[in-house]
């Protein structure tokens, strides 16, 4: 099986790296927008990423979520619920928890077997081993508010 996704997933990793490696305490303390500081950002990918990563052990264990789960009991509601613990970290704990998480998700679909990748890819569940795209969406937003600030 082919999986681009593995590659997309370490680079996106990388510039996570090197972006946060360009961040000051002060930086990641400015707001993101009304709710979020730059800091939440990073704590919110690690919350996606952790999660990621425990659902794929449970894919690979067969134990596989139900397709019905109701649209309003994913991602806003868990953001919208989790959102001021995120913002009640120290800024250190939300940048070291991001990074950690997100070398533990790009493991877990490195080692993925190809069947259980293909039983996530036909659920339509491709977010599970796609998560440059999550990483990319939050460090342009944080990228874009840096350009923004004095």
């Amino acid at each position: 099986m082919d999986r681009p996704w593995i590659a997309a997933n370490q680079q996106a990793r990388e510039r996570l790296y090197a972006v946060l490696g360009s961040l000051e305490v002060r930086d990641l303390t400015q707001p993101l927008d009304e709710r979020w500081r730059l800091a939440t950002a990073f704590a919110h990918l690690a919350f996606w990423d952790r999660r990621a990563a425990l659902l794929i052990r449970h894919w690979q264990q067969g134990d596989v979520p139900p397709p019905d789960e109701p649209h309003w009991y994913g991602d806003d509601l868990l953001n919208d619920g989790l959102v001021d613990e995120w913002n009640a970290l120290p800024v250190s704990e939300a940048v070291r928890l991001a990074v950690e998480a997100a070398a533990l998700v790009d493991l877990a679909v490195r080692d993925l077997d190809d069947a259980t990748a293909e039983v996530i890819l036909a659920r339509g569940e491709d977010w599970l081993l796609h998560r440059w795209r999550h990483r990319l969406e939050h460090l342009d937003a944080v990228e874009a508010a840096r350009g923004r600030q004095p």
